[in-house]
Order: C-alpha cells, then sequence, then structure tokens
C-alpha cells in the first residue's frame, strides 16, 4: 500500500521530489502525492500538471489535511513560513519532511528542532538536490571507480 503524501507548497522543489519518486519506481507503487496546499493555487496546478499527479490542489491548508488525511506531509514553502506551516500541522502525527534550509533565521530554526523533538512521528530535513542528475552521475562514477579513489566531495547549489 503506498503512503499518501500532501505536500504544503508545490512549485519546482516539490515537483522535483514527484520526478525523484517516479524516477526510481516509487511513484505509485511506494508513494502517492494525494493533496497539495499552495497560497498561489494557479501555479500550483500547473506545477502539478506538469509532473502529472493527480493531487488534489487546496487554498485552505486545513481543509487539505481534513479532507485528505495525509499519512506524511513535505513542507516545500517558501522557506521563512515553514515554521509557521510546521505549527499548523503539529497535532497531525504523521512523518514530516522539511525542505531545506529548515528555516530562515536560527531562532525560527531552533523553534522547530524542539517542536519536532516533542513528536512520535519523524521530522526530516531533506536536500532538494540528493537526486540531481548531475550528483547521481558523479555518484555512479565514483561507485565505479572512474575517477580514482574520492576522498571529499562538496556540492554547492
Amino acid at each position: 500500500m503506498s503512503q499518501r503524501i500532501a505536500c504544503i507548497g508545490f512549485g519546482g522543489r516539490a515537483a522535483s521530489f514527484v520526478t525523484s519518486y517516479r524516477h526510481l519506481g516509487m511513484l505509485g507503487r511506494d508513494v502517492e502525492f494525494v493533496a497539495i496546499f499552495d497560497i498561489d493555487v494557479q501555479s500550483a496546478q500547473q506545477w502539478r500538471d506538469r509532473v502529472e499527479i493527480d493531487a488534489v490542489v487546496y487554498d485552505s491548508l486545513d481543509v487539505m489535511l481534513t479532507e485528505a488525511k495525509p499519512d506524511a506531509i513535505i513542507i516545500a514553502s517558501y522557506d521563512n513560513v515553514h515554521l509557521d506551516n510546521f505549527e499548523a500541522i503539529l497535532s497531525r502525527d504523521v512523518p514530516v519532511m522539511i525542505e531545506k534550509p529548515l528555516e530562515v533565521s536560527p531562532t525560527r530554526a531552533q523553534k522547530i528542532v524542539e517542536l519536532a523533538q516533542k513528536k512520535t512521528a519523524p521530522v526530516l530535513m531533506a536536500h532538494n538536490m540528493r537526486f540531481a542528475p548531475i550528483l547521481q552521475r558523479a555518484r555512479e562514477l565514483i561507485r565505479q571507480g572512474a575517477i580514482g579513489r574520492v576522498n571529499s566531495f562538496r556540492f554547492e547549489n
């Protein structure tokens, strides 16, 4: 049974997750994107259509959570409202993945950490470049030994 995922914020970052799950063969089998909340409904619908998923786009976070009943939530909204969105979903004891950066200030990021420590469900932070084609190719070359022994690797976006 696939996990029903809801996204808070659905632009290029969140759409890249859909693409990655599809590329990995997980879309529809392990994960299903069922709901999207975004302050720009039209843009979210365009991104949804571009990545070809059937998720319902909502203009209300509360309505989305009530109707969609997601198994997990991805927060990929504007960075400066990650804390606000996280606080809004705290009553849902489902896994949450927050797109990087965690927040825009150390104080707001620390607040997310403190709130996350009180949840029983996992709270994760992810880097959207993890599945970027250039990094996947680098990983492949390293595994093949094509570029010799790698002692250190650094990527900046």
